[in-house]
């Protein structure tokens, strides 16, 4: 399925056109073929891929911004967590259970983008 994240072929993070890759924002065996299946996939260029992969705090901005994407055009946090297996708005990632996410990046990011 095309990307329900980006429409265009470019780097996500820098724009470039030059050796793009396609990187699945949510990964593991089964998660990566959900991913494919709902178009949580953007295009990186070979550095960021990397990094996408090194970094844990560059995954973590895909996984949120994957997450926001699917909500937006599928459901709720409760649908995608039931999909997914976890909430990736949410800091601590081992339940549903936000509190008021005040100080956490990717509620912040997430209202940012409302």
């Amino acid at each position: 399925m095309k990307s329900i994240i980006q429409t265009e072929c470019v780097c996500f993070f820098c724009g470039t056109t030059q050796n793009l890759e396609r990187h699945h924002c949510i990964h593991g065996t089964a998660n990566r073929k959900l991913a494919e299946k709902y178009g949580l996939t953007v295009y990186l260029c070979r550095r960021h891929h990397e990094e996408a992969h090194r970094e844990k705090a560059t995954d973590r901005i895909l996984q949120v911004r994957a997450q926001i994407a699917w909500e937006e055009r599928y459901g709720t946090t409760n649908d995608f967590v039931a999909v997914f297996g976890r909430n990736y708005l949410w800091q601590g990632n081992d339940t549903t259970e936000a509190g008021n996410g005040e100080n956490d990046p990717a509620v912040q990011a997430r209202e940012a983008s409302k």
